[in-house]
């Protein structure tokens, strides 16, 4: 449904955490007056009417120190209903990719003491995307660690969750309930004990194979058919406890070899959302 220049007038925000300072109030207000005045088709005074190429690309200063200001999330969020309702009135048409918000999740284990374990190969996978895409995880209201932007020229926000791993569902139901997209759109990264080290496999839906965190996800989302993209850990030598093995780092010859493999999955995620399920197993399931 279409924004109104009263709805736009009457918004209100949350304000941000104690600690962090938020979007600059005096700011945020001024631009959605320009857009109320947008809406209601009389510019402000020396103005054109915004665009919604203008509201994707908006920025805004910090808050004044000691200053809480308007919260990100809430900010950025409205910001994105603006933008789809000033495309609609312009009569722009994007494709499906584009309209469509992909919510990539990386699986892993909160803290410093679980970040370089093969359980979160993961967080390391979107810690790489989140490079591409140029931005910085921040805390997000359905307890993850979030960043949004473009990546391969698709809408996309990065997830990771907060909670360790066997809890990992209510963040990512949070997320799906957050942005109001279906479980098609949400890509799981993570560690796979049945592939070799460094081999890429990607599926729709399926059993979570004894993955604490699959398993809260299907159970939190309700449904198994959400896309994976599987990165291999290999098994553990020997008689060693798979639990075990996951929450060790990964060997020094391994070590060696994860920066490409880390790539090689971002790779394989940015494929899965621009070139589609089966397009992407044909070209990364080959190797």
């Amino acid at each position: 449904m279409e924004l109104t220049a009263a709805q736009v007038r009457e918004v209100t925000f949350a304000r941000a955490d104690l600690l962090r300072r938020g979007y600059h109030v005096g700011e945020v207000d001024a631009f959605l007056e320009q857009v109320a005045r947008t809406l209601e088709g009389r510019p402000q005074e020396g103005r054109e009417s915004l665009t919604s190429a203008e509201v994707e690309t908006v920025t805004f200063s910090r808050s004044p120190w000691g200053t809480r200001g308007y919260h990100e999330d809430d900010v950025d969020a409205f910001l994105d209903r603006v933008q789809q309702t000033l495309a609609a009135r312009a009569g722009e048409k994007k494709s499906v990719d584009q309209q469509q918000l992909a919510l990539v999740v990386g699986l892993g284990n909160p803290g410093p003491s679980y970040a370089g374990n093969r359980h979160n190969i993961g967080f390391m996978v979107l810690d790489e995307l989140a490079t591409r895409v140029g931005g910085k995880f921040k805390s997000h209201k359905s307890s993850a660690e979030l960043v949004e932007g473009r990546l391969a020229g698709r809408r996309a926000a990065l997830a990771k969750p907060k909670s360790y791993m066997n809890l990992s569902g209510g963040a990512v139901a949070g997320a799906v309930r957050f942005f109001k997209i279906p479980p098609a759109s949400v890509i799981v990264v993570h560690d796979e004990l049945d592939l070799p080290f460094g081999t890429v496999r990607m599926k729709l839906g399926g059993g979570d194979n004894g993955h604490n965190g699959l398993r809260s996800i299907t159970s939190s989302l309700g449904t198994k058919d959400y896309l994976r993209v599987r990165c291999g850990i290999g098994r553990p030598p020997g008689r060693m406890d798979p639990a075990a093995f996951v929450l060790r780092d990964f060997s020094t010859v391994e070590r060696k070899e994860l920066p490409f493999f880390v790539d090689h999955s971002a790779d394989a995620v940015e494929a899965l959302m621009t070139e589609g399920l089966e397009a992407a197993q044909n070209r990364f399931h080959t190797r």
